[in-house]
């Protein structure tokens, strides 16, 4: 736990402040600053006069609270933290080897849906009330014509998200030619936030939501994409190097992996994963693996 000093009987301006930083109660460096700098500032000081080893991580901690390295003044960390007086500010450090590993943002939800179909509709539950309820959007003109015009079917594809339901898929009741339509319901709404049609259109594919984006892989071809849902955009998330039906998809920190069981060639079962972090910036490549397995 870091602490702090008042002024009194001490020799400094008010406007200055001595930082000292510790670890494991042994003082390790310390310097006079004036309030103005900021905390980034003060961070690079300490490394540049300090020769540690590449590959480590090093916190600060000030009341068993993390220090940020940002471009928040010496001034203000003292005011948020009421620091009045204050001529000497002592920081725990603690280094870690290796990068510091990012948690997983976890998200929790309050709505899911599951469709019906002829005519279309969404049966909602909420998760605060425990309740379920069937919506049928009657008055949406874009599912009046759904209803009128495309059926969706088993070779649709979709998913929850959000407090949001999507899917992907559908063809005409007139001809059976395939449509793709890609459609967000907002189900705290209960309205629809966008219509989009999937040129060519998608089927026997899979969907999952991670992070506010919707990934579509998998189907009648190798192309794969995802859905913005801050953008309203569909987006291209380059190629599978097979066609995958229907495969599992498994988000785990960088990696979307694609797992398809119809895929097994003798005691080989393959699956490929892409690094979701490169996109949009550059379309991803996807690692094809082979793994060994018993039948």
């Amino acid at each position: 736990m870091g602490s702090a000093q008042n002024n009194k009987g001490k020799n400094f301006e008010a406007n200055l402040v001595q930082i000292k930083i510790k670890m494991n109660s042994v003082l390790i460096w310390e310097k006079i600053y004036n309030t103005e700098e900021t905390l980034e500032q003060i961070y690079k000081d300490f490394i540049s006069e300090n020769n540690y080893e590449t590959g480590i991580t090093i916190k600060w901690y000030y009341n068993e609270k993390n220090i940020e390295f940002n471009s928040t003044k010496l001034s203000q960390f003292i005011k948020e933290n009421n620091l009045l007086d204050i001529s000497v500010l002592e920081i725990n450090q603690e280094i870690f080897f290796g990068e510091e590993k990012k948690e997983e943002p976890i998200e929790y939800f309050d709505y899911f849906a599951i469709p019906f179909f002829n005519p279309f509709s969404l049966l909602i539950y909420n998760k605060q009330k425990n309740s379920l309820k069937k919506k049928k959007f009657k008055e949406d003109i874009i599912i009046n014509q759904i209803n009128s015009q495309i059926k969706f079917g088993i070779e649709s594809a979709y998913c929850n998200g959000g407090n949001h339901f999507f899917i992907l898929g559908g063809f005409s009741l007139l001809n059976e030619e395939e449509k793709g339509i890609f459609l967000d319901f907002d189900l705290v709404e209960e309205s629809i936030k966008n219509q989009i049609q999937i040129s060519p259109p998608k089927r026997n594919h899979s969907m999952m939501y991670n992070d506010k984006k919707v990934y579509i892989v998998g189907g009648n071809e190798e192309k794969t994409l995802y859905y913005d849902l801050e953008e309203k955009e569909i987006k291209d998330m380059g190629n599978l190097n097979i066609k995958r039906f229907e495969p599992s998809l498994i988000r785990n920190l960088d990696y979307l992996y694609c797992f398809d069981s119809s895929r097994k060639s003798g005691d080989k079962f393959s699956f490929e994963k892409i690094n979701i972090n490169k996109i949009p910036n550059s379309l991803g490549k996807y690692l094809s693996k082979n793994i060994s397995f018993t039948r």
